[in-house]
C-alpha cells in the first residue's frame, strides 16, 4: 500500500470514528435519553472531546515525538479507561435495579476489581524503576482496558440470564 493510500485511510478511519462519536452525543440528546442514561452521555462527550478535539489540539502543540504529547496521550487514556469503568459500572446498576442481592454483591466486587487492576499493574512494574510512572500508566489503562472487556461481557451475560428488557 502506497503512504498516500495509507495516509487517507488512516484520516479517514479517524474521521469516521469521531463523526461516530458525535452521532452517539447528538442521537441520545435528539431522542431524550440524555436523562436516562447520563452516564452513555457524559462518557460519549468526554470521549469526543478528549478523543477528537484536545488530543489533536496536544498533537499539533507538542508535535508526536515529544514527551509532553505521550504523557498527555497516557493520561487521558487512563482517563477514559476510569470512564468507561465507572459507565459500565452504571450499566451493572441499571441492569441489578430489581436484585437487590445481586446488586450488593457487584458494589462490593466492583471496587476490589478496580483495586485488582491498580495492585496488579503495580506488581507487574516492581523491578523497574527508571520509567515507573509513565510505564505505569500505560500497564494500568491496558489492564483496566481488559477489565472493562471482562465486565462488559459478565454484563451482558446477566442481562440474557435475567432476560432485562431495558433498553
Amino acid at each position: 500500500m502506497s503512504l498516500i493510500a495509507e495516509s487517507l485511510l488512516i484520516r479517514g478511519l479517524q474521521y469516521t470514528v469521531y463523526a461516530m462519536e458525535v452521532a452517539v452525543c447528538v442521537g441520545l440528546v435528539w431522542r431524550g435519553n440524555w436523562r436516562r442514561l447520563k452516564g452513555l452521555c457524559f462518557y460519549a462527550a468526554i470521549l469526543f472531546l478528549v478523543d477528537g478535539v484536545a488530543r489533536p489540539a496536544a498533537l499539533n502543540f507538542f508535535g508526536i515525538n515529544s514527551p509532553e504529547f505521550r504523557s498527555f496521550y497516557w493520561l487521558t487514556d487512563v482517563l477514559l479507561a476510569l470512564g468507561m469503568f465507572l459507565l459500565i459500572g452504571s450499566l451493572f446498576r441499571r441492569a441489578c435495579a430489581n436484585q437487590d442481592k445481586l446488586w450488593g454483591l457487584l458494589r462490593v466486587a466492583l471496587p476490589l476489581v478496580l483495586l485488582f487492576v491498580l495492585g496488579f499493574s503495580a506488581l507487574t512494574l516492581i523491578n523497574n524503576y527508571n520509567h515507573l510512572f509513565s510505564q505505569f500508566i500505560v500497564e494500568f489503562a491496558q489492564t483496566l482496558y481488559f477489565a472493562c472487556l471482562v465486565l462488559n461481557t459478565l454484563l451482558y451475560v446477566l442481562i440474557q440470564q435475567y432476560a432485562i428488557d431495558d433498553d
